[in-house]
């Protein structure tokens, strides 16, 4: 007589099917992924499969629904790390980003590939859901404290798309030539933050809509620093993730200027930094105005 298989040896033997699946599909591909071929790999007869799974599209369900928690499970903990929202938020990218570059096979399957199309069932939309709900979690509490206006579901979004679209075109080989990866990454970065800790489109007054003329790579320019005059050329712009309009600017002073504040010391400096508002002004972390540069296009 066949011993009755309980709820949880059900459980676990198609938790054993799907890992089974799983590594067919990272070895061998898509095409690999079949009732006949897992039974295979688990040493199962031909049939029993079939009791758990109604055709190839289940399997890569339930192997999309494992993946997606294991997403989770890692955002989960990465969130748990952070120690404040913005470090959260960050972490949800890398978290993103790490799982994509772990296993890129997997990860087009995750998000719905034509090639894996998995069906939409109940619990692929609850693993889906789950996901959210923790990713979701520091917009949430952001928006609490005022931090962000607009819709977290549209924020998120915002976020995850631009996550995606930058590991695609990193793993499909859309970069080679014109921008490093990791150039991408810090610029995906800033432009997600500011949009994420901008207010929403809606709420924009037409004149907040505008574009900001920012001084150019290359140009001249003239200015003050710690109060003593300069002229120079700006030698490098970076994209600082700040919630606040702002790009670090490095110029070259045609000659070195003092910067001490004390008037028997020389500190000669010829290479400037600070953290600029579109205006020329330099700002701190706050993003407020802090006199340490001014500067204009000559």
């Amino acid at each position: 007589m066949n011993q009755k298989l309980s709820d949880r040896d059900i459980a676990d033997f198609r938790g054993q099917l799907v890992e089974a699946a799983t590594k067919l599909f990272r070895r061998d591909g898509i095409e690999a992924v079949s009732l006949r071929n897992l039974a295979a790999e688990t040493g199962c007869s031909r049939s029993t499969p079939y009791r758990y799974f109604r055709d190839k599209t289940a399997i890569l369900t339930a192997v999309r629904i494992a993946a997606q928690e294991r997403l989770t499970a890692q955002t989960k903990a990465a969130l748990e790390k952070a120690p404040d929202i913005a470090a959260q938020i960050h972490a949800i990218a890398e978290s993103h980003v790490a799982f994509a570059l772990e296993d890129p096979d997997l990860y087009f399957l995750l998000i719905g590939s034509p090639q894996g199309r998995a069906e939409r069932t109940p619990e692929l939309t609850a693993a889906i859901d789950a996901y959210r709900a923790v990713a979701d979690a520091p917009l949430h509490a952001a928006k609490a404290q005022g931090q962000v206006r607009g819709e977290v579901t549209e924020l998120g979004l915002l976020l995850h798309s631009a996550l995606h679209g930058m590991v695609s075109l990193h793993l499909t080989g859309n970069l080679t030539g014109r921008i490093s990866f990791a150039r991408l990454r810090e610029l995906t970065e800033v432009v997600v933050s500011r949009g994420i800790y901008a207010p929403a489109y809606r709420n924009y007054e037409e004149s907040e809509m505008t574009t900001p003329t920012w001084i150019p790579y290359g140009a001249r320019v003239r200015g003050t620093y710690l109060g003593k005059e300069f002229e120079g050329t700006v030698t490098d712009i970076g994209f600082p993730a700040l919630p606040f309009e702002a790009r670090s600017y490095k110029i070259r002073a045609d000659a070195p200027i003092n910067v001490s504040a004390f008037s028997s010391m020389n500190i000669m400096r010829q290479t400037l930094t600070a953290t600029l508002s579109p205006k020329g002004e330099s700002l701190d972390h706050k993003g407020k105005g802090n006199n340490i540069m001014s500067v204009r296009i000559v």
